[in-house]
């Protein structure tokens, strides 16, 4: 959404990957919407990237690798 202010999570553990992402001004979800099998093993390799986003704005970026 233009001008959106949104939340993300991201949870690695091993090879797997769990991710949400949400509006700022909404509740977040319960459950992950995101899951998935990385090639690699957690530890490194995790960011976030936008493109063609000008005007979105990530207010809360939260990684967890237990």
């Amino acid at each position: 959404m233009p001008n959106g202010r949104y939340k993300f999570q991201l949870k690695a553990m091993g090879t797997q990957i769990s991710g949400k992402m949400w509006e700022a001004n909404e509740a977040e979800p319960a459950a992950y919407q995101v899951l998935a099998t990385a090639p690699w093993a957690t530890g490194r390799g995790i960011g976030f990237y936008t493109y063609l986003t000008n005007s979105a704005v990530l207010e809360t970026l939260r990684v967890s690798v237990p």
